[in-house]
């Protein structure tokens, strides 16, 4: 397990980014793209910095996984969408009601990002807690040059990479 609490990487204040529970960002990823487990990536483009997500999520069970692809274009069976009244931004919810991604966009330009990440095995990914984000087996990067965070859950779960990570 590691707790990430008020890190920052490559965003200067006053500059858009990122804001995954306290650690401040121009990129991050959590979990790993190659295979079939939980993996989001926060990562901005265009001119603008639009904030754009990819990943597999699951519910809490480890069932019912969906696509992220710039987020998700329909809502698939036992998953709600909910927009944010306020700002732009909105929750996805799984069946047994529990937030699994959320993201909010200031007005300054910041996008607070909140995760209750499930593995496909129903195992606790990652979440907040501890005044941070709290992980559980899988690798994270916060920053595009940033630092990657990984633990022996993740090393043994991926018998191809080093025991150093």
């Amino acid at each position: 397990m590691a707790v990430l609490i008020g890190n920052s990487f490559n965003v200067m204040p006053g500059q858009r980014g990122f804001d995954l529970l306290t650690n401040r960002c121009d990129y991050f990823e959590i979990g790993s793209s190659a295979g079939e487990d939980v993996w989001l990536e926060g990562t901005m483009a265009g001119p603008d910095g639009d904030f754009i997500f990819n990943g597999r999520l699951f519910h809490s069970g480890g069932s019912a996984g969906t696509i992220i692809d710039g987020f998700p274009k329909a809502v698939p069976d036992g998953w709600t969408k909910r927009p944010s009244q306020h700002c732009e931004g909105y929750d996805l919810v799984d069946k047994n009601g529990e937030v699994i991604f959320g993201y909010r966009v200031s007005e300054d330009g910041i996008c607070e990002v909140n995760v209750s990440l499930y593995r496909g095995d129903g195992e606790i990914a990652a979440t907040g807690g501890q005044g941070g984000l709290v992980t559980n087996g899988v690798p994270v990067r916060l920053g595009r040059h940033g630092i990657v965070i990984s633990d022996s859950k993740a090393t043994k779960a991926n018998p191809t990479e080093s025991a150093e990570g």
